[in-house]
């Protein structure tokens, strides 16, 4: 049986999930009035449905626990279940699972969601089937589907923090800078959460800008400097016009790139 901690977006999306998978679970939150309660309610069994203080009954039985990024991994449920073993792992790890198509992670402190969407609307506009999700829009799990080519994923630093093994075609930590420290013991631990993306990268891209962001031979780099290898992307400014760069070579004039 699987738990699901949380009973907001997220929660209700991997509740809608198992069940079409025929998987059972028991669904907890601490707090007596979450805010999907009633759509809960409307569509689900609640036998199965416990909230107010977290009890270690509720882990009884429990082969896996599926958690809301926003339950902090300090919560005593969270450091229980790991005490007994039991996996704890965020609904873009089950996503992962299940996907059939490959998928964009992008990440980073600001602009994700502005990047996430661009992103799936130029992949979509070459004539592929694009799925958003993740931190923005959809959840991740009702974003599944066999007719998509594509999935576009932004990924915030909760979610990443309960991920462990996730195939990523390609993806992006966009900048890091001071953010949720009520969440994290240092700074050092939010960068490292950010960074974590990087593993699960088949193609990483980096921001040869953000002096956080490691050096990766598989990668590719974008910034605002000339670019150093062939594959990389940047910008020069001649004869008073700024130029976007791939290698060498002139892809456009910044002024034509509109910027809404």
């Amino acid at each position: 049986m699987k738990l699901i901690l949380g009973l907001g977006k997220t929660g209700v999306s991997i509740a809608r999930f198992l069940t079409k998978q025929q998987v059972a679970f028991r669904i907890a939150d601490n707090r007596n009035a979450p805010p999907f309660l009633s759509q809960f309610k409307s569509q689900f069994n609640t036998e199965n449905l416990f909230l107010g203080d977290w009890k270690p009954e509720l882990l009884t039985n429990i082969d896996e626990v599926i958690i809301s990024p926003g339950i902090a991994q300090n919560e005593a449920i969270v450091v229980l279940a790991r005490a007994n073993n039991i996996p704890v792992i965020s609904d873009i790890e089950l996503f992962s699972r299940h996907a059939n198509a490959p998928i964009i992670g992008i990440t980073g402190s600001n602009g994700k969601s502005s990047v996430t969407q661009l992103l799936g609307e130029m992949i979509a506009n070459d004539g592929n089937r694009v799925a958003i999700g993740g931190n923005i829009g959809k959840p991740a799990l009702e974003c599944l589907s066999d007719k998509i080519d594509y999935y576009v994923l932004e990924l915030s630093s909760y979610q990443l923090d309960y991920t462990q093994n996730l195939t990523l075609l390609t993806g992006v930590v966009l900048n890091i800078t001071p953010d949720h420290l009520d969440r994290y013991p240092s700074f050092e631990h939010y960068v490292k959460s950010k960074l974590s993306l990087y593993q699960y990268c088949q193609h990483p891209v980096i921001n040869a800008d953000e002096p956080l962001t490691p050096t990766l031979d598989n990668a590719k780099y974008f910034g605002m400097d000339m670019p150093k290898q062939d594959s990389d992307f940047g910008t020069v400014t001649c004869h008073g016009s700024c130029y976007i760069l791939k290698g060498d070579d002139a892809l456009m004039d910044a002024d034509e790139l509109p910027l809404i």
